[in-house]
């Protein structure tokens, strides 16, 4: 059972990651044809700074569970299974996003002064509504 859920969630990570990198694609090619201007805000960008990001790492931590749930089911226990080689490239992983994130954060708002607000509004990586702010 649990192969079949980490299996539904990496394709739904990798839907995800497909849609947002489509629509940060579309929105450069629209900035080079000068019909757009900034940065993206709409589409999964209205629910996440980098949805992107977020769902390439859900990828990496579903595909990392697969191989813990089965090494816990041939009987390695907590240890060999939950805690297993596998992990260190979704540790990795998420570690070079959180770093390339802030990076990336810090030339958009250098950049565009608009920035501050999307990030005071914006979720950083998990898609989420839109706070209000008064």
């Amino acid at each position: 059972m649990w192969d079949a859920v980490f299996a539904v969630l990496f394709v739904a990570f990798l839907v995800g990651e497909t849609v947002a990198d489509q629509q940060q694609w579309d929105f450069h090619q629209r900035k080079a044809r000068g019909e757009a201007e900034g940065f993206l805000t709409t589409g999964l960008f209205a629910t996440s700074r980098h949805p992107n990001f977020f769902f390439e790492q859900g990828q990496w931590w579903a595909f990392y569970a697969l191989g813990a749930s089965a090494a816990v089911g041939d009987g390695l226990g907590f240890w060999g299974g939950v805690i297993n080689p596998g992990i260190i490239g979704a540790v990795l992983l998420t570690l070079l996003f959180l770093g390339s994130t802030v990076f990336t954060e810090s030339i958009s708002a250098a950049k565009y002064p608009a920035y501050a607000e999307y990030r005071r509004t914006t979720s950083m990586l998990v898609p989420l509504p839109r706070r209000r702010v008064s």
